[in-house]
């Protein structure tokens, strides 16, 4: 597994919440971000434990997840389970097993990019986000949309990461711009957004942070985006070298 993972490499932990919705029930993933600190043998690694707004999340020991590995190699993935917590040199860790063998993820779309990207967006209700753009939202509307502020933290072919001022109801819909650099050439993107999460930032006032899904993006967008994302990565490791 050293052949493929590296102490360093970013993680995402994911587990799966399900909430009944109108007598359906709807999967939920809840993300968690960490960071490889040691390879311990072939199916046995040592993760730093998450932290969110500021307070270390201390997963529960047997807790299973899947796990996703962002590599100089790409993106890996398997399963696993939390089998010992620890505090190393005032690092809070915790030991990991994996229960399946990793493989390659070949679905790019789940590669993040942490990131500080400036947003604008406003807030839209479900028969809006049918509408998809700005301008024909504005029209049924019959005045122009009040943009508000915020920052792109972290962004994925899937959606993306956010902060704002405001908080959101979960299943909401906002919709969002934001410009991004492609070859050579900035370029403006336009998405409805989903939100699958928004939560109070510890210790900064009327800080929100929220995660969301694209719902409108084209496909030939979300490969923009995605390309996009591992040439920023590129350049990373390349001045990291460096």
């Amino acid at each position: 597994m050293s052949n493929i993972i590296s102490i360093g490499d970013k993680v995402d932990l994911r587990i799966i919440k399900r909430s009944h919705v109108e007598n359906n029930i709807e999967k939920d993933y809840r993300t968690y971000k960490s960071k490889v600190v040691d390879v311990v043998n072939d199916n046995t690694i040592k993760l730093a434990m998450p932290i969110e707004g500021g307070n270390i999340v201390l997963l529960p020991l047997e807790g299973v997840f899947d796990i996703f590995f962002y590599t100089n190699n790409g993106l890996y993935q398997s399963k696993g389970k939390v089998i010992e917590r620890l505090k190393e040199n005032n690092l809070f860790v915790f030991i990991f097993e994996m229960t399946q063998p990793i493989k390659k993820n070949q679905r790019r779309e789940f590669y993040r990019f942490n990131c500080i990207i400036d947003m604008k967006y406003t807030i839209i209700t479900e028969s809006e986000s049918k509408m998809i753009l700005p301008e024909v939202i504005e029209e049924a509307r019959g005045e122009k949309i009040k943009w508000k502020e915020g920052f792109i933290v972290d962004i994925s072919g899937g959606g993306l990461r956010f902060t704002t001022n405001d908080e959101f109801a979960k299943s909401s819909y906002i919709i969002i711009n934001f410009n991004l650099m492609i070859n050579h050439r900035m370029k403006q993107y336009s998405t409805v957004i989903k939100i699958i999460s928004s939560e109070k930032i510890l210790n900064r006032s009327g800080q929100y942070e929220n995660r969301g899904k694209y719902i409108s993006l084209r496909k030939d967008e979300v490969e923009e985006i995605v390309r996009y994302i591992f040439e920023e990565e590129r350049k990373s490791r390349k001045n990291r070298k460096s």
